[in-house]
């Protein structure tokens, strides 16, 4: 936007996070992220942060640490609740997940909606 400026009004784009996001799952993400780092996440660092979790669960679904019982468990994930949305796999390990749509107005990213992206 800062190279844009008023070019870039109206401008949609897609993004796995939105800061603005009010989940609380997201917001206290921001808080901890920025009281660490002293800045604000951006999406990669929501998306690293969303596979350290999702492993994490898959071990303790898997009582193990072993590669295969984690391959399985992180395989039959769905529906787990991370700072980038509501995610699964398919039955091609393939990630089914959100996407966000947002749009530049006055000045700033605002939410348009969020849809199911394979």
């Amino acid at each position: 936007m800062e190279l844009g400026g008023k070019s870039v009004e109206g401008v949609q784009f897609t993004t796995p996070f939105f800061r603005e996001e009010p989940r609380p799952i997201v917001q206290e993400f921001i808080k901890a992220y920025k009281e660490k780092f002293n800045k604000e996440p951006d999406m990669l660092s929501a998306q690293s942060y969303d596979s350290v979790l999702v492993l994490a669960d898959a071990i303790k679904r898997a009582n193990s640490t072993d590669k295969e019982a984690i391959r399985k468990a992180l395989s039959a994930t769905k529906g787990f609740e991370g700072v980038t949305g509501k995610f699964s796999f398919d039955d091609k390990n393939e990630v089914i997940k959100p996407v966000i749509i947002t749009k530049v107005e006055n000045g700033k990213f605002t939410y348009v909606k969020s849809q199911e992206y394979k």
